[in-house]
């Protein structure tokens, strides 16, 4: 009878050994994607916007940052660049010709039917702006800057 029970109680004890084994790896397993997710999180809280000067005459303008779609902070800057020189180049530019259209997750500054820009939440609050309040003073750099163009290239 002895035997009977030291081989129960064996038993017994490989049962609950192997059943808290199995409960640890499986909380593991549950825990992993938590931890994950909780550096996913911090990851995103710390990234730093990269940021491009737009350059009109050896001077910075203003700075764009992080990317819109697949162009790059690089890539809009070079392009808001061209636009601005495509301004101070046109004949018939008035600066009240330049609105704002909300796309809803963008705010474009358009010249005609050209977007010169747009202005999105981060850009915005890069330069601890609301959207309107950055797409406003970018327009208010750009007309001056098109305008003082014209002013110091005219023949008058």
């Amino acid at each position: 009878m002895y035997i009977f029970y030291n081989r129960l109680f064996l038993l017994v004890s490989c049962i609950l050994i192997c059943c808290s084994s199995m409960a640890q790896s499986k909380a593991k397993k549950q825990q992993s994607p938590v931890e994950i997710q909780k550096i996913d999180v911090v990851g995103t809280l710390v990234v730093v916007m990269q940021k491009s000067p737009v350059i009109i005459l050896h001077d910075t303008l203003f700075n764009v940052y992080g990317n819109i779609g697949s162009f790059t902070s690089w890539q809009r800057a070079k392009s808001i660049q061209e636009k601005i020189d495509y301004l101070v180049d046109d004949p018939h530019f008035q600066a009240d010709s330049i609105r704002f259209e909300d796309t809803g997750s963008y705010l474009n500054l358009m010249y005609q039917k050209q977007i010169l820009m747009s202005v999105d939440s981060l850009q915005a609050a890069q330069e601890n702006k609301s959207r309107i309040e950055a797409a406003v003073a970018y327009k208010q750099k750009i007309v001056e800057t098109v305008e003082m163009q014209k002013h110091n290239t005219s023949w008058e």
